[in-house]
Order: structure tokens, then C-alpha cells, then sequence
């Protein structure tokens, strides 16, 4: 699915908050066979940081939602930025069932409208700011459905934040296997 990305250096996918950022980051990795740096390597908004581990390496995917603001200075012609499309509601959705708290520190970084939820504001500003980007691809949350690592939802249905890996390891051992059996 994501194998045309593999002539890029790094690839940052980014977009609002539980818009699917995390797995399609891992739908990438997969595709590309390229190293996975997760948000939280880097405490979700620490360039520094990131630069730091980024350093000297290629073939690098970054989960990045908190850092999709700072997208145009970090991405060169030499890398591609994913951004993940959701429905509003969808995200909004999963945002209340995980107890997502990041809404301020989110709406910081933008000049908000305080009628509109960030991840809205979000998705704007990247209608506002993929032509600037040379390397821009939209990704449809819907269309990570036909992933290997896709994990249906009845079964992720009480997905906490962190719990996603363990579930789409156990859908991606049962998907392989009834491949090789």
C-alpha cells in the first residue's frame, strides 16, 4: 500500500490526534521497510529532540501528529509528509473514548478559532498548506482498512491509546498465518 514511499529519506505522517496517525505510521514502516520513530521517542513536541535522533539517519518514518504545525520547516524535497484524513466526528469520537487531554496544548500552536475543535483547525490549515509541501500525500483513514496490519473495529472497539500494538499483532499473526496455512 505504501511501497511508492520508499524512495523518500523520511517520511513524517502527521494530522490531528486519533485521526490514525499511529497505525498508519506503522502501515509505512511495514510497507517500506524503513526504521519507525514513534511521537513519544521525542515527547511528542520536542524538535530538538527529534533532530537529534534524526541525525545521520535515512529511511525513517516519524509518527508526528503533535508536529504537524512545524511540517513546512521540517520536511525537504527529499521527504514525503503523510497526512491522515478523518471524519471530524470519528475523531472527536475517539477522542472522548480514550480521555484524549491534549486539546490546549494542541490549540497553542495555531491561531485558533475558539468555536473549532483543533482537530478541525488542523485539517484546515493543511488544506491551507499542502501546495507548499513537495511531497504531500493525503491518506484516507478508511483506506488503511485494506492493510495487513488493518485491525477491524469490533475488535478494537476498547482500544485504549496504548493498546492498539498488541491487538494488531495478534490480527496480523492470524492474517499471515491463514496466508501460509
Amino acid at each position: 500500500m505504501f511501497e511508492h514511499l520508499k524512495k523518500f529519506r523520511y517520511i513524517y505522517v502527521v494530522g490531528p490526534q486519533r485521526s490514525g496517525t499511529r497505525i498508519c505510521t506503522h502501515m509505512v514502516a511495514h510497507d517500506t521497510g524503513f526504521e519507525l520513530i514513534d511521537e513519544n521517542a521525542y515527547m511528542c513536541y520536542d524538535l530538538i529532540r527529534l533532530c537529534k535522533i534524526l541525525d545521520n539517519k535515512t529511511r525513517t518514518v516519524i509518527h508526528g501528529p503533535a508536529i504537524t504545525h512545524n511540517i513546512i520547516s521540517l520536511a525537504t524535497d527529499e521527504d514525503a509528509v503523510v497526512f491522515m484524513c478523518r471524519d471530524l466526528h470519528d475523531i472527536l469520537n475517539s477522542q472522548v473514548r480514550v480521555g484524549w487531554i491534549g486539546e490546549s496544548m494542541e490549540r497553542e500552536k495555531y491561531k485558533p478559532d475558539p468555536n473549532k475543535p483543533v482537530a478541525q483547525i488542523k485539517l484546515e490549515y493543511w488544506d491551507n498548506i499542502k501546495d507548499s509541501v513537495k511531497n504531500a500525500f493525503d491518506v484516507e483513514y478508511e483506506s488503511l482498512s485494506t492493510h495487513p496490519l488493518w485491525v477491524p473495529k469490533d475488535l478494537r472497539s476498547d482500544f485504549r491509546m496504548d493498546q492498539w500494538k498488541l491487538k494488531a499483532k495478534k490480527q496480523y499473526i492470524k492474517i499471515v498465518s491463514k496466508k501460509f496455512n
